[in-house]
């Protein structure tokens, strides 16, 4: 429904990830991720590196507001 707002978020989502936790770790996640794979696996890839996805975000928007 809000197709607009995806793109930028993401990309501001991604300057985040890399601004806080470096381009090696952002490379890693780009590298493992997969379309084909089911959300359950993209999360445990994404938390593997980052940590709890929700927390992960949740201080992502300490940074915006």
């Amino acid at each position: 429904k809000n197709i607009q707002y995806y793109y930028p978020l993401s990309g501001e989502f991604t300057k985040f990830l890399i601004n806080d936790f470096g381009l090696g770790k952002y490379k890693e996640l780009y590298k493992n991720l997969d379309r084909e794979n089911s959300k359950e696996k993209n999360i445990k890839i994404f938390e593997g590196i980052y940590g709890n996805l929700k927390d992960c975000f949740s201080n992502y928007l300490t940074t915006v507001s």
